[in-house]
């Protein structure tokens, strides 16, 4: 599977996005974001139903999404010099974060995914051809801040969302939520990403295998729908950490991406075995899982 979108022919905007605006764009290509979700769980059930066919059920089948990108701007764009490299903004980079979102969401059959044209076309980061001077786009801080889920479990959510009203679907999440669990440390870490670009949304987390607590909070955005990185503000649209209050509500600014560190609110004990040698004594070291 491919997907551009802004490029597909479901959403293409090239000759559009200028007299639309970021805005308008923004929301129109995220309500589109939809349709590549729809389609990977048609496939889905495409490959249950040839399993079934085949007297395979369960066999792994997945589904490879081998180039995506939000690309729509370049030719006309005065943003590219050369007429051919994509510029990416916010807007441009929460998309991606909507991309990641789907791949975590269905990582049970979406298997493979790559971020293509970063080279010449749509760039992760741009250099200057002297070579003297760089600076990364924000697409790259998405992958940045999506990538700490590699070798997580991703796990299923479910987001109680305010909607706004769409032009082809009803309506339109403006929440978009997805997690993945770290077995190893306890860990979950919930991204969000806020598409509403004047309000900030809060949320509140609840688990049913018990009650988690933030540590940790990432985000990236928070700015205007057009901010860009350039070579003479190379840092403008970055990623902040900041410790997580758990005496307050995590709240997402607009237009912005968060990931949170959750861990476990309550001590989990474990049993510990150990020997001890005859007419000796040993020290064992415990701590307390899920806190510090």
């Amino acid at each position: 599977m491919h997907h551009y979108i802004g490029h597909d022919y479901a959403d293409d905007i090239r000759e559009r996005y200028a007299e639309m605006g970021v805005a308008a764009v923004f929301e129109h290509l995220t309500e589109y974001m939809r349709l590549l979700e729809d389609a990977v769980d048609v496939v889905r059930q495409d490959i249950r139903l040839v399993n079934h066919d085949k007297g395979t059920p369960g066999k792994p089948i997945g589904i490879a999404l081998d180039e995506y990108n939000p690309w729509y701007k370049t030719g006309d764009d005065p943003q590219c010099d050369d007429g051919l490299t994509e510029e990416y903004h916010l807007a441009d980079s929460l998309l991606v974060a909507a991309y990641f979102g789907i791949f975590l969401r269905n990582a049970d059959v979406l298997t493979l995914a790559n971020m293509t044209q970063l080279v010449n076309a749509l760039p992760a980061v741009v250099c200057e051809s002297d070579g003297k001077g760089f600076y990364r786009q924000g697409i790259s801080y998405v992958q940045e801040l999506f990538a700490v889920s590699r070798g997580h479990t991703a796990i299923d959510v479910w987001a109680d969302s305010p909607v706004r009203e769409g032009s082809y679907y009803p309506s339109v999440p403006l929440l978009d939520v997805s997690a993945s669990h770290d077995e190893a440390s306890g860990e979950v870490l919930l991204y969000a990403v806020n598409r509403d670009a004047e309000r900030p949304l809060s949320l509140e987390v609840a688990c049913p295998a018990g009650p988690l607590a933030p540590h940790e909070v990432a985000m990236f955005g928070g700015g205007p729908l057009d901010a860009a990185n350039t070579f003479a503000e190379p840092e403008r649209i970055t990623i902040r950490h900041r410790p997580a209050d758990t005496g307050t509500p995590l709240v997402v600014p607009p237009a912005t991406v968060i990931r949170v560190r959750l861990r476990p609110a309550t001590a989990v004990w474990r049993k510990v075995t150990s020997s001890v040698p005859v007419r000796a004594w040993t020290v064992l070291p415990v701590a307390r899982g899920g806190t510090e």
